[in-house]
């Protein structure tokens, strides 16, 4: 009997496994309201190309791609997770929504150099700084690492 269920719990988990990992190409209406009403905020009068939503196991996350170039991550629950410009700046917007210490950080210490990409994490916030306008000083992305409070704890270039 113990081996039964031994077996049994193995093909639970194989199958389980087997049905994770999924993408599909959803309508914006499938999206959360939480989501949708993010986008309009923020992205106002900007056409979304694709929504994508990727299960994976009992997680459910949706990326959605615009017509500007940016894609905009969402948590299961509609909360926004990660903005990308790919070396577009964020919209100021959506910098309003960070803790105060980061957009000074970057002004004081990358000036003239946009933030491209802004990704919520467990532990606070990446940011990822683009190449200055001019391209002088450091030439390639930056990613800086922030804690919930907006405090700068560690860069990665």
């Amino acid at each position: 009997m113990k081996k039964l269920m031994t077996i049994a719990a193995l093909f639970a988990t194989t199958a389980s496994f087997a049905a994770c990992d999924r993408e599909d190409v959803i309508p914006e209406s499938k999206l959360p309201n939480e989501s949708r009403a993010f986008l309009r905020t923020h992205f106002d009068g900007v056409s979304i190309l694709s929504v994508v939503r990727e299960i994976d196991g009992l997680e459910k996350d949706y990326s959605v791609y615009l017509k500007n170039g940016f894609e905009v991550n969402f948590r299961r629950s509609g909360a926004w997770d990660e903005v990308e410009g790919h070396r577009e700046s964020v919209p100021a917007s959506v910098l309003g929504l960070l803790p105060g210490g980061i957009e000074s950080y970057v002004a004081e210490n990358y000036p003239g150099r946009p933030i491209v990409k802004v990704n919520r994490e467990n532990w606070g916030y990446e940011i990822e700084v683009g190449p200055a306008a001019d391209a002088t000083g450091h030439r390639g992305d930056i990613e800086l690492d922030f804690t919930e409070g907006g405090q700068f704890f560690r860069y990665d270039d």
